[in-house]
């Protein structure tokens, strides 16, 4: 507008009127984003009058185009939309608690920081261990980084139960852990060295339905010495979701005879150790009863050494 009467729906729409202080410095809160605005200023009583010269211009991201809803292990391209959104900004994902981005610094896990390039869009790729729900933070060239609230992405992954010991032709119930799972989701088990989630490599007799618990049963039909890891395949809202492996949740079957039959692995730990040093690991759960009096003669194996 070239002029500044009768601007009062206009004026409360971009913030409202503000005072000049003493210092000849005020606070301006803008309420919309807007390229070019002008300057009405009012000197004591005297009408307001219009400096078309001195112009403001409000940047806010408004729209975020793309996959919004992805597994942990995997990328997504998000293209972003707004007043002011220009190649050269910056945005990364914070956890949904965070309640700013001075506080939450961009992880490589999350993402990273990412520069948009000049169609507007960056990619995103959520690392094991990201499950959850993420906010962004987004950053106008020459400005800091802003947390929009308004705009998650939903990372699904499975975390747990981390080891099943299932026995041979016994009916094993599962519980899974992580985010996103929920009832109508699909699972089955593949070897260890097959790639990928080949279903005809599928080591349980059936795939089975994650029900209302987040657990499933399964039967495998053959017993195997070697480890199973689960392929994961989240429903989502439109059902769009591949199955997902995840090698961190792993699968063993045995025979009954065998005295980890029937014992329920809670917890290993650690899960990590620094190079070339001596590591003590514990298993924790329950029903280990039978393996006791066998202590001395069993053995361990993490991937390809045994200890």
């Amino acid at each position: 507008s070239t002029e500044c009467s009768d601007a009062s729906a206009a004026v409360a729409a971009r913030g409202g009127a503000f005072v000049v202080g003493s210092a000849g410095g005020a606070s301006f809160t803008a309420t919309q984003p807007a390229l070019g605005l002008s300057l009405c200023f009012q000197f004591g009583d005297e009408p307001f009058r219009h400096y078309p010269a001195v112009t403001l211009d409000v940047f806010a991201v408004t729209g975020i185009v793309g996959p919004q809803v992805v597994v942990a292990g995997t990328s997504t391209q998000l293209t972003f939309d707004g007043v002011g959104v220009a190649a050269g900004d910056s945005a990364y994902w914070v956890r949904s608690s965070a309640t700013s981005c001075a506080l939450a610094q961009p992880l490589a896990m999350f993402g990273g920081r990412r520069t948009l390039s000049a169609a507007q869009t960056a990619s995103f790729a959520f690392a094991a261990g990201s499950g959850g729900t993420f906010k962004l933070c987004y950053r106008f060239s020459g400005e800091a980084h802003r947390l929009y609230s308004e705009f998650a992405v939903e990372v699904l992954e499975v975390t747990g139960p981390r080891t099943t010991i299932a026995v041979w032709l016994t009916p094993e119930r599962i519980f899974f852990r992580g985010a996103g799972i929920a009832a109508g989701d699909t699972v089955f088990f593949v070897p260890a060295e097959s790639a990928g989630c080949d279903e005809s490599r599928r080591a349980n007799d059936a795939v089975a339905t994650v029900d209302a618990e987040g657990a499933v049963e399964v039967l495998f039909p053959n017993a195997t010495t070697e480890a199973l890891h689960l392929c994961y395949r989240f429903r989502g809202a439109a059902g769009l979701f591949a199955a997902s492996r995840f090698r961190r949740v792993v699968a063993a079957v045995t025979l009954p005879a065998d005295p980890f039959a029937f014992a329920e692995v809670g917890a290993i730990v650690p899960t990590g150790a620094a190079l070339g040093m001596a590591t003590s690991v514990t298993i924790a759960g329950s029903r280990f009863d039978a393996a006791v009096p066998k202590a001395d003669i069993l053995r361990c194996s993490f991937g390809g050494v045994q200890v």
